[in-house]
């Protein structure tokens, strides 16, 4: 396997030097005390105006604005800047997955997209040089370090973190003593080395799931028209809601894209997440294809896809490792859309009443409570989070966006860098402001606004299930959750793992 191509792939690296370990990646200087490392398959645009500077990593897509590229996008934004703050009220109805850095009049800044998806980590040196990088493990790489071994015991006593498909790590921690984690939301001042809070600033009105539809259709189906202009695209598809609302949002382009389903250790040819998209697709008249997994990895894979991601995932191992066949027997890499951010349109998380938030009943909402570790995480992040009681903003809601999606789905995202770049049409702040905004009522039971979007984008396509039951547990489950005394189970529930820990 080619380890120039693969290793790191997509990845940089930003600091006070360029990182001597790859010298054929691209180079980029911010000023004269930051400098950028970019593997040649990221893109990377600088663009300097009026002695300021910007500097995009990824891609971002203008939803309104179809035929601008990122130059047109970088340029139309760089025109109505006067400080630093204004770049993020022009950036948010855009999507994309992405990284700036922006050095707008004295200000040095670094962020991401709406949900983080383009990672950031950051880490001082003895030196007190600030760096930044896409991964944990290449900055550890450089300087040497090893894994903090007594937080790694501890937050390996919950079932959730020794359960590989749910892990995750709360807050803005890593296995690395001093490497941190930039949560969505935040940007890092490059000078002083400080975290800041940058959305909302402002309060959220509530709205209803058609109003929401209605202008989130619009941003869904023009993400799609951006990316088609751009790239080859693939779109994954499933039973989900998810992906039946990307779909929906490509039925003006249903014959141009590739649609895409990998079977893994759970799914078959016979599972309903291939038969339902496979009958839909036929009745379109639609080509459904399949990329099949393998338990056995090649070792050369497993070895590169293991350094590029921290704490990377043997089922995400497997599922990149398809892909790879995949577009190597069809003889050509494309850009694949994937539904993630979209279970932002329904209520994840639950606290009962009479409990009060607070980093542990936090911490037993998430799954974590009996970390020491964990629960400092959170309440770390509660102090930021706090910030946003007055917007109109559920907790739940910011927890769930930025810890669930800030962390657990951005895993997945990047462990797919070795093998393709990830098309994300729900990741836009405009987006994902509306899926919040829409009265509870109808988030709590289920994804209200999707079937709004399905039915305003290609009403049709509700005429196949979503999410069926596939097994006798499912079919008993989704008969008792709207039971009065299934409430009442989950009080009880949560109360015993507040009072003796998620065990």
């Amino acid at each position: 396997m080619d380890n120039e191509k693969y290793l790191f792939r997509r990845q940089f690296v930003l600091g006070p030097s360029y990182i001597k370990s790859f010298p054929k990646w691209n180079r980029v200087s911010i000023n004269d005390k930051f400098f950028l490392s970019v593997h040649p398959d990221l893109n990377v645009l600088k663009v300097t105006f009026k002695e300021n500077t910007i500097i995009l990593l990824g891609y971002i897509l203008d939803p309104l604005n179809h035929s601008f590229n990122n130059q047109d996008i970088i340029n139309s934004v760089a025109e109505k800047i006067s400080v630093a703050d204004d770049i993020f009220q022009y950036i948010d109805s855009m999507c994309g997955r992405f990284v700036f850095i922006v050095k707008i009049n004295d200000e040095v800044r670094i962020f991401n997209d709406a949900a983080g998806y383009r990672q950031i980590f950051y880490y001082t040196d003895d030196k007190n040089n600030l760096w930044c990088g896409s991964q944990p493990s290449i900055i550890a790489e450089e300087f040497g370090l090893g894994t903090d071994q007594s937080m790694a015991e501890d937050l390996s006593k919950l079932p959730l973190i020794r359960d590989e498909g749910a892990r995750w790590y709360p807050g803005n921690i890593t296995l690395y003593k001093g490497i941190y984690h930039l949560t969505p939301n935040h940007y890092l001042d490059l000078k002083s080395g400080e975290v800041k809070r940058y959305w909302p600033v402002k309060s959220l009105e509530t709205i209803s799931p058609e109003k929401a539809a209605e202008y989130s259709s619009k941003l869904l189906q023009g993400a799609f028209e951006s990316a088609f202009q751009r790239y080859n695209l693939a779109l994954t598809v499933t039973a989900g809601y998810d992906t039946r609302v990307l779909l929906a949002a490509c039925k003006m382009l249903r014959e141009k894209i590739h649609y895409l389903t990998h079977t893994h250790g759970d799914l078959d040819e016979n599972g309903s997440d291939i038969q339902i998209p496979r009958k839909l697709l036929e009745r379109y008249g639609l080509k459904h294809h399949i990329a099949h997994h393998s338990n056995r990895v090649d070792d050369d894979f497993q070895i590169i896809f293991k350094r590029n991601v921290t704490g990377a995932k043997d089922l995400h191992s497997k599922n990149a490792n398809a892909f790879l066949k995949y577009f190597e027997s069809i003889g050509t890499e494309m850009v694949v859309a994937q539904g993630e951010a979209g279970g932002l349109g329904k209520r994840f998380y639950r606290l009962p009443p009479f409990f009060r938030v607070n980093e542990k009943t936090l911490a037993t909402v998430v799954g974590m409570r009996g970390s020491r570790t964990a629960e400092r995480a959170i309440g770390e992040w509660l102090k930021s989070a706090n910030q946003t009681v007055n917007s109109g903003i559920n907790i739940l809601d910011l927890l769930y966006w930025e810890m669930r999606l800030g962390n657990w789905s951005t895993l997945a995202v990047s462990s797919y860098d070795i093998v393709f770049e990830t098309l994300l049409p729900f990741n836009c702040r405009k987006l994902l402001e509306c899926f919040i905004s829409v009265d509870i009522n109808y988030r709590l039971t289920k994804k209200n606004t999707h079937l709004c979007l399905i039915e305003h984008m290609w009403p049709e396509l509700l005429e196949f299930p979503l999410n069926p039951a596939v097994t006798k547990k499912d079919e008993i489950m989704t008969k008792i959750k709207g039971k009065e005394f299934y409430g009442k189970l989950r009080f009880l529930k949560f109360t015993y793992h507040y009072l003796f820990g998620s065990k």
